[in-house]
């Protein structure tokens, strides 16, 4: 049997982005989002910048890098992590 499926409306630097996603995953990217509008909100005020696009880079590297690291200690495949970069940056693409 096929898990629910769901429609969120996603806000991210100041854009709304539709998602449909499993009921189950609901919680964690609601979560995710709100994280990362923290994130988004601390560089901004830190670096004082205004441009989107150069926070949403930011916050970008700053993910990676952390990606890095658990791939650094945990033995994760190196081409699991590139492919979760390249959806980031694909899906921060004005």
């Amino acid at each position: 049997m096929e898990e629910e499926k769901i429609k969120l409306k996603l806000s991210i630097a100041d854009r709304v982005y539709p998602l449909i996603v499993n009921a189950s995953q609901k919680e964690l990217i609601l979560n995710v989002v709100d994280s990362l509008s923290k994130m988004l909100k601390e560089l901004e005020k830190n670096y004082s910048v205004k441009d989107k696009q150069d926070v949403l880079a930011m916050c970008v590297l700053q993910l990676a890098t952390k990606l890095k690291q658990l791939d650094d200690n945990n033995d994760i495949d190196k081409v699991e992590i590139e492919s979760k970069i390249d959806t980031i940056l694909k899906s921060l693409s004005f």
